[in-house]
């Protein structure tokens, strides 16, 4: 896949251009998280490049998932803390399209706006074509620099795109050419690590991971699943019932499940455990991998020459049930494989753990990583193609 970039627009000089970015970020006692902040630094580049060109800058984005109008939801303080981080006052745009519009033409060369939260607007994850024609009016070039969405066939992704020339931002660059092709390209051994809450988002990538790589190690809630199908007593953990027979379709001798794992009645529960898989009783449910699966997934990842990382091996949310997401973060750091990681969770076990810099390459997102990986057809990354 090759893609028009913002490198190879020859003027950009008082050109208005529309800026699809991923600022969708949780605010938490007026402070953003390690992960959304490094995600949000991750938009700078493409920013200050255009700036550095004059172009005339609107961005958009989405932030959370409002049905409507939400307060709770507003882009205000983010793009607060982006204006901060690249010194430049952002105003963020409240009003119809017509008053954008006019806002849009007003910008000086290498002044920024942007507009309130664009799942404000109901077309927006129904990827209408007014909206799409709506947005278009503010700018001359689209860019698209929003990766995590990149799986979405939104309006503000995909409709746009049929009446504004288009192009990849620097960070869906990267993003797709460390990604495209990565399971072709890899060396040998290659070891996945898979978890999350649900097998049923990521059985099609699994079952290609078992065709391309040498070992797939399963954490978190998704391996309850393949656990219950493979006839364990797993007492209370969270199950997909509807998908115990597709996890049988998956058992293979490079898939590896958890050995043991820490248990406890509920998340809340402060009676907790670890047990042998097999041994969790009824009442029970796994939050974590336990000792004898971290030392055992070490031992594997140790012979790794590449690593692909998506989503948390436990209950990440909760300090007692990450032990075994930031255990195997610190394995990458003390191997030579070249890692591959994506997913919020992961990442931001990553960035605990300072862990950053012996990491290969860090995805800002999750399901737009696997959908690269998976080879799932993007309508957002076909409209930038050459």
């Amino acid at each position: 896949m090759h893609l028009r970039t913002i490198r190879s627009i020859l003027r950009l000089n008082g050109k208005r251009v529309l800026v699809r970015c991923d600022l969708n970020a949780s605010i938490t006692n007026g402070s953003l998280g390690a992960d959304d902040l490094w995600k949000l630094k991750s938009v700078i580049p493409t920013i200050r490049y255009l700036r550095r060109k004059k172009a005339r800058i609107i961005l958009v984005s989405h932030r959370g998932r409002p049905k409507g109008y939400d307060h709770d939801l507003t882009l205000a303080p983010i793009v607060k803390k982006l204006s901060s981080l690249l010194g430049v006052t952002i105003p963020l745009w409240h009003s119809d399209f017509d008053t954008y519009e006019k806002r849009s033409k007003e910008l000086k060369p290498g002044a920024i706006g942007c507009l309130e939260n664009i799942r404000f607007n109901h077309g927006e994850e129904r990827n209408d074509e007014r909206l799409g024609r709506s947005l278009a009016r503010l700018a001359d070039i689209y860019v698209d620099d929003a990766f995590g969405n990149i799986h979405r066939t939104h309006a503000s992704m995909v409709a746009v795109t049929r009446f504004l020339p288009s192009y990849a931002g620097l960070l869906v660059q990267y993003e797709v050419e460390h990604l495209q092709g990565l399971l072709q390209r890899a060396r040998h051994p290659i070891v996945a690590v898979i978890g999350g809450n649900k097998i049923s988002t990521k059985i099609l990538l699994i079952k290609k991971l078992l065709r391309r790589v040498d070992w797939v190690l399963l954490g978190g809630a998704l391996a309850n699943t393949v656990l219950a199908a493979m006839d364990y007593k797993i007492g209370r953990s969270i199950v997909e019932e509807d998908m115990r027979s597709w996890s049988k379709s998956i058992l293979h001798n490079k898939l590896k499940v958890p050995l043991d794992a820490r248990v406890a009645p509920s998340i809340q529960s402060s009676a907790a455990r670890y047990a042998a898989i097999g041994a969790v009783r009824d009442k029970e449910m796994i939050l974590d991998l336990g000792p004898d699966t971290i030392a055992f997934y070490a031992s594997i990842l140790k012979l790794a020459k590449t690593v692909v990382w998506n989503g948390p091996v436990g209950y990440f949310e909760d300090q007692r049930f990450a032990v075994g997401t930031k255990e195997l973060v610190k394995v990458l750091t003390h191997i030579k494989a070249k890692a591959y990681v994506g997913g919020g969770e992961t990442v931001k076990a990553v960035l605990e753990e300072n862990a950053e810099d012996k990491v290969r390459f860090i995805s800002t997102g999750g399901g737009a990583m696997l959908s690269l990986l998976e080879g799932r057809p993007l309508p957002a990354l076909r409209a930038l193609q050459k």
